[in-house]
């Protein structure tokens, strides 16, 4: 199975606007969200800057909604990834 990441903005349930890293398999349909919101971060000032660029990016994009996510038979059909490794995806 191939898979994409992607940095998108994500509202909560409670209304809350924020970044996620969300995964896509080969036809675009979402199979993973991270468990936990994501921000920019580099190791100097232009990695800083090159990160804060993809998350402006995100916000020209239509948002994730967690309402919208598919839900079967009371378990979520989406995974949820954890953060084991502590590498971001943008």
């Amino acid at each position: 199975m191939i898979t994409t990441a992607e940095l998108m903005v994500f509202r909560t349930m409670e209304g809350t606007l924020t970044y996620r890293e969300v995964v896509r398999d080969e036809d675009g349909d979402i199979v993973g969200v991270s468990a936990h919101d994501v921000c920019p971060m580099g190791n100097s000032l232009e990695e800083l800057t090159a990160d804060l660029m993809l998350f402006a990016a995100a916000l020209e994009r239509p948002y994730l909604s967690e309402e919208d996510l598919e839900y079967e038979e009371g378990e979520v059909d989406i995974e949820v990834l954890s953060s084991e490794g502590g590498a971001n995806v943008h």
